[in-house]
């Protein structure tokens, strides 16, 4: 079998409720991480919705499981947090 590629969607409700945040957003194939994005904080309480694309190439045919995590990667996550308010929506689609 041949291997194929997978395009990833997901938009994720972020807001700030401390501080200047700073977020990574990580995407998994199979429990191993394949990509980050980071985002940061707005003014405190300010909604923001993070819009995440990827697509993994060149994946071995067959079953995989794929998920989303998010990690505070702030120098101080006391005086710097988020929450994740959503929606969040996770999707994939094989593309060839």
């Amino acid at each position: 079998m041949a291997n194929g590629d997978v395009l990833l969607n997901a938009t994720i409700g972020f807001q700030t409720t401390i501080g200047i945040p700073n977020v990574v957003f990580t995407l998994y194939r199979d429990s191993q991480p394949i990509f980050n994005a980071g985002a940061s904080g707005l003014a405190v309480l300010a909604i923001q919705p993070v819009t995440i694309s990827y697509l993994d190439l060149n994946v071995p045919a067959g079953y995989h499981a794929y998920s989303l995590g998010v990690a505070n990667n702030s120098t101080n996550i006391l005086l710097n947090t988020a929450s994740v308010t959503g929606p969040v929506t996770f999707s994939g689609v094989s593309t060839g």
